[in-house]
């Protein structure tokens, strides 16, 4: 295995991001390396998940509010539709009342003529 060495002034540790003169078997390539820590990733790969669950459940949220919306819109549909029925069946009883309340009186009157 070759010996390789890393010369520069700029490494910078907190960052994980080595720069500098990478020498090889003395070629001298001037590079930039970013460390990379595992558990970094790790991390970042379950924030993702958590973001697309949160998504996910969000999406979820949305149906169901839409869904529940619509379901509230047929009630006040119904409700509208009941309304207007039991205005029709009262006009219609209204109705029927003034009618037997005629025909009483036509039949007191033809009983009147009867005597």
């Amino acid at each position: 295995m070759s010996d390789v060495r890393i010369e520069g002034n700029k490494n910078i540790a907190n960052t994980g991001i080595i720069q500098g003169d990478c020498i090889i078997k003395n070629t001298t390539i001037n590079m930039s390396f970013k460390l990379i820590e595992l558990n970094k990733i790790a991390t970042m790969e379950e924030k993702e998940k958590s973001l697309i669950n949160m998504t996910e459940a969000q999406s979820k949220l949305a149906g169901a509010i839409e869904t529940f919306a619509q379901a509230e819109l047929m009630r006040a549909e119904a409700d509208k539709l009941r309304a207007k029925a039991d205005e029709n069946n009262s006009l219609a009883n209204l109705n029927y009342s003034k009618v037997m309340l005629e025909d009483r009186e036509i039949i007191k009157q033809m009983l009147n003529q009867l005597k």
